[in-house]
């Protein structure tokens, strides 16, 4: 008896463990197309990018849900004149992205689109936050790391 209920409980707990490691993040609506959120991180530097005195950098960490046109992706999020960028809310203050990246191959499933945004270093990990794509509604998050 004891052996089938420990089976049972190993199970739900592999299931689980599936479920979650499976789980696509915060769903993330722009004009290119959907993403999912999956991480916001803070770290200085990020690659060879590194931000001002008194601010650190906020990453987030996206995957594309379908294809999209890669050639605009830039543009969307960071465009150089001001025109299209996307905001990161932290405490009521707006920050703009200031740079993007992509990790991995394009043609690759485990690709990963980044936003970049330079935010006061003295923002803490667990601070709520909003993320806003250009002419879309905000979608709050969480700083993972």
């Amino acid at each position: 008896m004891k052996k089938k209920f420990l089976l049972t409980i190993m199970c739900l707990l592999s299931a689980m463990l599936v479920l979650t490691g499976c789980s696509k993040g915060v769903a993330f609506h722009t004009d290119l197309g959907e993403f999912h959120i999956v991480q916001t991180l803070l770290m200085n530097p990020y690659h060879t990018m590194q931000a001002k005195e008194g601010e650190t950098l906020l990453v987030v960490r996206m995957k594309a849900d379908g294809e999209f046109d890669e050639s605009r992706f830039k543009s969307y999020f960071s465009a150089e004149d001001g025109s299209s960028v996307a905001v990161a809310n932290i405490n009521g203050v707006d920050y703009n992205c200031v740079a993007v990246a992509v990790q991995g191959k394009a043609s690759s499933k485990s690709v990963e689109h980044v936003l970049v945004f330079q935010v006061p270093a003295d923002t803490a990990v667990g601070t709520s936050i909003t993320i806003t794509a250009p002419n879309q509604q905000p979608v709050t998050v969480k700083i993972d790391k």
